[in-house]
């Protein structure tokens, strides 16, 4: 989902902290319903009113093109928002309401409409300084997983201010509403959750987040995210671009006009560097619009291999409308330095998690052959203890334990009217007091899958 809508590159997205906190549980085309909704809102608002919503904007698709069944998925999507409740706990107080009371539509127009609850006024309306979260709608439009919204709005909750956050695991949980999801598997969660909105994010929004994970013992405690600006992300206004600033380089100074900067001064060469006869030629193919005067004179200052992948960067966007205040912009705020060092680290990193993903796979096949091994060892031995120990004596042992032990309730329930009756017990009883006899007889791994598993993953 790659399309934006132009007429919606200012709307923003401003609501309470405590909403962004609150327990959630809505799909991604519910959050985009939300999301669309939110961003009309204005700071001059006292009550919420209707609003249309074009389902193409939800689906994420250009005007014009076809609706198809997508009408329908947004149609119950609309209509689930008017039963789900969101919940907020705040110390031993604790609130729950529906985000929207209004959902309607006509199935020959292409758009529906929605109003929010009123019990949502004090989490979008008239919010007061330092206790919101705002951000573009076009920053959160083209995220795939709900999960990375999530995490985004947790990101930006107190960004720039602060671009630490550190989160334990299971507050993170808490905060994903994962419930029992990869309760007892952080690698499940870290590669279907975590690196899909980590990727997502850093690729579509204007934050770039890298991430560190702290152990407790043998156990993920903690996760540390670093968030910064994210060079990637093309400054769509004029102003940020028109700035005004001067390199100072070994005691010259390179004046940038940056509104009329493809005339920049030239820098004067001093005498050493004039007079030295083993001075660094700087070459390199740069764009037309990166004069060599400038060119050479970020190089001294930054490096020619930083400033290479900047221009190449720049080079690979569609449009850019001042590459050269762009350029120079990422390099003093060192965009550029943080990407390139993410991609020559992530190239390692991709290499060693790609690495991790054969080790892991290779074990879950493992693990999934031991499995189907042991079920087969388990009903061999079934079968042999069977031919060797089934008795009378031990069929009325086994009776009285399915009659009084309470350990054997749940058998009782199920089997023990076979073993009475006068047919005598049927397979399933049977299969039962096969196994009673093989934990009686025979050895834990041949009944005990942990047991097995453990010892043919960690023999002695």
């Amino acid at each position: 989902m790659n399309y934006f809508p132009k007429e919606y590159s200012n709307y923003r997205i401003v609501k309470h902290n405590k909403l962004v906190n609150a327990k959630e549980d809505l799909s991604l085309t519910q959050h985009r319903i939300i999301m669309l909704l939110a961003s009309r809102l204005t700071k001059e608002d006292i009550s919420f009113k209707e609003h249309r919503i074009n389902i193409r904007d939800v689906l994420g698709i250009k005007s014009g093109d076809r609706i198809g069944s997508g009408y329908d998925r947004v149609r119950k999507a609309a209509i689930g928002l008017t039963n789900t409740a969101i919940y907020i706990e705040e110390g031993d107080k604790w609130i729950s309401f529906p985000l929207i009371t209004l959902a309607q539509g006509n199935k020959r127009e292409d758009f529906i409409r929605v109003r929010f609850a009123n019990e949502m006024k004090p989490f979008l309306l008239q919010l007061k300084e330092g206790n919101y979260t705002q951000y573009l709608l076009q920053n959160v439009y083209k995220l795939q997983s709900v999960y990375s919204v999530r995490f985004y709005e947790l990101f930006q909750q107190f960004y720039p201010k602060i671009q630490t956050r550190s989160l334990s695991y299971q507050r993170l949980r808490e905060l994903l509403n994962l419930g029992t999801k990869y309760q007892n598997h952080y690698p499940s969660f870290k590669r279907r959750v975590l690196e899909v909105a980590i990727n997502e994010i850093n690729e579509y929004t204007d934050l770039l987040v890298c991430y560190e994970e702290v152990r407790l013992g043998r156990k993920i405690d903690t996760i540390i995210f670093n968030i910064s600006a994210n060079p990637s992300a093309i400054l769509k206004e004029e102003d940020e671009l028109n700035i005004r600033g001067s390199m100072v380089l070994e005691g010259n100074t390179l004046d940038i006009d940056f509104e009329n900067c493809s005339t920049p001064t030239e820098v004067p060469e001093s005498a050493e560097a004039t007079e030295a006869s083993d001075a660094p030629v700087i070459t390199g193919n740069h764009p037309s619009w990166v004069k060599q005067s400038a060119y050479k004179a970020m190089v001294q200052k930054y490096g020619q291999p930083l400033v290479d992948f900047a221009i190449s960067k720049i080079e690979g966007k569609e449009k850019v409308s001042n590459p050269m205040g762009y350029l120079y912009k990422g390099l003093k705020e060192e965009w550029w330095g943080t990407e390139w060092e993410r991609e020559r680290l992530g190239m390692d990193s991709q290499k060693k998690q790609q690495e991790r993903i054969l080790v892991m796979q290779s074990q879950e096949e493992m693990e999934e052959k031991l499995k189907e091994q042991f079920g087969v060892n388990n009903k061999r031995r079934r079968k042999e203890i069977f031919a060797v120990h089934d008795s009378e004596e031990e069929r009325s042992e086994y009776v009285l334990e399915l009659e009084f032990n309470e350990d054997f309730k749940r058998h009782r329930q199920l089997y023990l009217k076979f073993w009475e009756s006068e047919e005598g017990p049927n397979e399933d009883a049977l299969i039962m007091y096969q196994g009673w006899l093989l934990k009686k007889y025979g050895e834990p791994k041949d009944w005990d899958l942990k047991i097995f598993m453990n010892q043919h993953l960690n023999p002695v």
